[in-house]
């Protein structure tokens, strides 16, 4: 008689199996969120790997979780911007320290103009017009993380953004992200975040929910070889006011001076993939990544590093 033996199966198997359950089973809900700034900072490199995965070039990911900041090891200035639409512009700027060898800080900004639009009134029984800003929104931050132990990093995020209108209506907003990342073994992390958990003003008459989520994702990092690496990474965000599921899987192969990557958005109706690749020379990181889009501009990503 054959007999079997059943071993416990690995995590990340277990954590695969629940991430197709989630993707296959996720609805969108129909209500909506406003605040699109604390949404928009986005790396080169899929958020999959960026707020999961300590790798290089990964700063932008305290955005969305600001543990990612206890794994830096040197001072950095981090430039991001993306092009898409004909008029509109966006930009940010990220400086990233570490604090000995057990914690890390960073503070930047973030700007998106969607470019003009003539607004016409009747005064005085003539036709007036002017050329305004359609919208302007600013975010502003400031992140701190510290490791507990060897395995485990948390983090804190604040931010406040403006928004305005037509260069006539405006409103505020103040959040916060909460972190932590855990060190399961050399090559897994686990992490969690609860982000843009705040309160904002009123657009005239209505004040905007905040895009607030709990989130989760996992990584996989792998040494191939001295000089190259494999890191798988998925992500389960849920937007709490909109009821909404969006999961992503992303994969990164890094080898010498160069990398690729490529992520894919689960449920989403625009975009759904995302590919880039990477370049590092000395002290300096360059991305580069593509979004397609189905209705809209394809949107060009462009980030640039700088460690010292």
């Amino acid at each position: 008689m054959i007999s079997y033996e059943f071993k416990k199966p690995p995590l990340l198997i277990c954590l695969i199996f629940i991430f197709a359950f989630l993707t296959l089973n996720c609805k969108e809900g129909k209500a909506s969120t406003g605040w699109w700034i604390f949404r928009r900072p986005q790396s080169t490199k899929p958020k999959a790997i960026t707020t999961v995965a300590a790798v290089r070039g990964n700063l932008p990911g305290v955005f969305y979780n600001p543990s990612i900041l206890g794994t830096i090891t040197e001072r950095e200035i981090f430039f991001l911007t993306e092009l898409g639409l004909a008029q509109d512009s966006f930009g940010g700027l990220i400086y990233g320290q570490p604090i000995g060898s057990e914690a890390g800080i960073s503070t930047g900004f973030v700007y998106y103009d969607a470019g003009k639009m003539t607004l016409y009134w009747i005064e005085n029984n003539n036709e007036q017009s002017r050329e305004v800003s359609a919208q302007r929104d600013i975010l502003g931050f400031v992140s701190y993380a510290h490791k507990i132990g060897k395995m485990a990093v948390i983090g804190a995020n604040v931010k406040f953004a403006n928004s305005k209108i037509a260069e006539e209506k405006d409103a505020s907003a103040v959040a916060c992200d909460l972190g932590l990342m855990l060190f399961t073994s050399e090559s897994l992390s686990l992490s969690f975040a609860a982000q843009n958990l705040g309160v904002s003003t009123k657009f005239v008459s209505r004040a905007e929910e905040l895009p607030a989520s709990i989130w989760f994702g996992s990584a996989y990092n792998k040494k191939i070889s001295a000089n190259s690496y494999l890191v798988v990474g998925f992500e389960l965000p849920y937007i709490m006011k909109e009821s909404k599921i969006i999961p992503s899987i992303a994969i990164e192969y890094g080898t010498g001076l160069i990398e690729f990557n490529v992520g894919y958005w689960f449920g989403s109706e625009e975009p759904v993939i995302h590919t880039g690749f990477g370049i590092t020379i000395s002290n300096f990181d360059f991305g580069y990544a593509f979004i397609p889009a189905k209705y809209l501009s394809h949107a060009h990503r462009l980030n640039l590093g700088c460690r010292f």
